[in-house]
């Protein structure tokens, strides 16, 4: 997450105030704001979700308990998450050894799960993509960055976002479905979201049928301490609903926050239900077109779904509210290191996305 804007928030059923914020890259953002979805403001749900250690990807029948997309997120596995994260959270600026080998590992993760893989040069640097073609050409991102600033391991600031992509490519590379699925390790976000600014305009340069595109946004920190989550000043003003839920529930860092554009809707209200059915609790921050346009939530554009929204292609940021709830972000006052994340909200983070994706994706021979 760049650090040269503050964050803002919006309401939305049960918006993320800080949300904003942990969308890493401030300097490339744009504006944006909230609108609510239905969800009581007052419903959030204590619990965090274990490691399933599932090693094999196997996809239930749509009939099993929990429903196609649910039982193919159980394969999530903790300790393959944790893998990943201790590889990729070391030094990595740009150019670096560190970056060098979060590229090899994006690419060659991917290669060997199946997807057809580009690295994607686009000047400054290298994104790294890999697609899994469906009946349709309807793309379904899921993306994270894997740079990072100098001096900073970056565990949360975004090894756990790039891990969590690997973790969801593995799931997700064992089913069939519909639509097109597109894993996505961006470059340079840090300077101003460069890497998914340059897909973007590619994309659209191509025709690209992107249906939504969800962005992993730091999704490792946790705390449980009543008053360790900190509220934008001002928020109260603009989007009293969701403070006062912030008020009510003490003030916990303890959610994940979905920032969204009205056009990802759908996928959003799925992020909100799945975390809900595994006990995930969870905020979202839904925007309108005109609060999205706004100045006054410019902080919301803080990471790589802001140039999809500025393309207007749907696009959602998973994010743990970065500076907003983590002491470490950008080793502020500490090492931004493995050691001091939660793990298992991070796999349960992992679960609800993939959940989301796979309903959006559209499991082959579901409804």
């Amino acid at each position: 997450m760049n650090e040269s804007r503050r964050f803002g928030i919006v309401p939305s059923t049960v918006v993320l105030l800080a949300s904003a914020l942990a969308a890493c890259s401030a300097a490339g953002g744009d504006d944006g704001a909230g609108v609510p979805d239905g969800r009581d403001s007052g419903s959030v749900r204590d619990g965090s979700s274990g490691d399933s250690g599932a090693a094999d990807v196997g996809f239930p029948d749509a009939g099993a308990d929990g429903g196609p997309a649910a039982n193919l997120a159980a394969n999530v596995s903790k300790d393959s998450y944790l893998h990943d994260l201790t590889a990729i959270a070391v030094l990595r600026p740009p150019g670096s050894p560190g970056w060098q080998a979060a590229q090899d590992l994006c690419a060659s993760r991917f290669e060997s799960l199946g997807f057809a893989v580009e690295r994607h040069a686009y000047g400054t640097g290298v994104n790294v993509i890999g697609v899994k073609p469906g009946a349709s050409a309807d793309e379904i991102i899921i993306s994270a960055h894997y740079d990072h600033v100098a001096d900073c391991e970056g565990a949360d600031d975004n090894a756990s976002g790039t891990a969590g992509v690997l973790e969801a490519a593995r799931v997700l590379s064992g089913a069939v479905f519909d639509r097109t699925l597109v894993v996505a390790c961006w470059d340079e976000e840090e300077a101003g979201l460069l890497g998914s600014k340059a897909y973007a305009a590619r994309a659209l340069e191509r025709g690209g049928q992107i249906a939504v595109s969800i962005v992993l946004e730091m999704i490792g920190f946790k705390n449980d301490v009543e008053g360790s989550q900190e509220m934008p000043t001002g928020l109260d003003l603009v989007f009293p609903d969701q403070a006062a839920w912030l008020k009510r529930h003490k003030f916990k860092a303890d959610f994940i926050a979905f920032v969204a554009d009205d056009f990802a809707h759908e996928t959003a209200a799925a992020l909100v239900r799945h975390s809900d059915e595994i006990g995930l609790p969870s905020i979202l921050l839904e925007l309108s077109q005109d609060l999205k346009e706004s100045s006054m939530t410019h902080t919301l554009k803080r990471s790589d779904h802001s140039p999809f929204w500025k393309n207007d292609v749907p696009a959602i940021m998973v994010t743990d509210t970065s500076e907003y709830r983590n002491p470490n972000y950008h080793c502020a006052a500490g090492p931004d290191s493995v050691a001091t994340l939660d793990h298992d909200f991070a796999a349960a983070v992992i679960k609800a996305a993939v959940a989301a994706a796979a309903e959006t994706l559209r499991v082959a021979g579901s409804e």
